[in-house]
């Protein structure tokens, strides 16, 4: 969310690259520790991380933010230095005054304003860690409540 709020109030010309680079790679960096190092860290978390990563690979409903735009939007943009907004095309300095920058120009969320995206992206980790969180814990007391019988 910090990300956003800067990529919002930044100097197009000098941190609005920066400032997206740091919030997409911060987004897909999130369910990349979570799959790679946390599951592997806890393997009793293990399935349920598998379990939710096959899920949002779909990118059904709001899943789609992960799919389209956390995975995709990511791709796009460190294996191959594109980005989807302006129509697509990489940004010259006459893009920059075009009111074009801050919306995705291809793709499943073409025609979206890349903050809002951004700031929703957030709210589903969110709400997918919390729910990942609440499930760990409710089994864990089940298994302790389990113990004392």
């Amino acid at each position: 969310m910090s990300a956003a709020f800067s990529i919002r109030y930044s100097d197009y010309a000098v941190n609005w690259r920066h400032n997206y680079i740091v919030s997409l790679t911060t987004l897909r960096a999130t369910g990349h520790v979570l799959h790679k190092v946390d599951a592997v860290l806890y393997p009793e978390i293990s399935n349920l991380v598998d379990e939710k990563f096959r899920r949002w690979k779909k990118g059904e409903g709001d899943d789609a933010l992960f799919k389209f735009f956390i995975e995709e939007e990511r791709n796009q943009l460190l294996k191959a230095y594109q980005f989807t907004s302006s129509d697509g095309l990489a940004f010259y300095e006459n893009e920059l005054d075009s009111g074009k920058i801050d919306v995705i120009g291809e793709g499943f969320f073409k025609g979206s304003d890349i903050i809002a995206i951004i700031e929703l992206s957030a709210k589903w980790w969110q709400t997918e860690l919390t729910e990942i969180a609440e499930e760990i814990s409710s089994e864990s007391i089940e298994r302790a409540e389990g113990n004392e019988i």
